[in-house]
């Protein structure tokens, strides 16, 4: 979980060695989504995981990446 805001910008996550690339871009600079899922990932075998998270933030948006919560 985690807030999206129109200074967010991309990040990936990679679960596995399996990596997905999430945009934290939302709405304009008066609004915001505060604690929202932003990757999911589901039917995952007991055991152990590795998770990485990338701040990509290149680009013409923002730069923050907020995790809130891992659930």
């Amino acid at each position: 979980m985690g807030a999206q805001g129109w200074d967010h910008g991309s990040f990936s996550v990679n679960l596995d060695s399996i990596e997905t690339t999430v945009d934290g871009y939302c709405c304009g600079p008066n609004g915001g989504m505060p604690q929202i899922v932003q990757f999911e990932a589901k039917n995952l075998n007991r055991g152990t995981h590795t998770v990485n998270i990338t701040n990509l933030s290149a680009g013409p948006r923002g730069t923050v990446l907020e995790v809130d919560a891992f659930m």
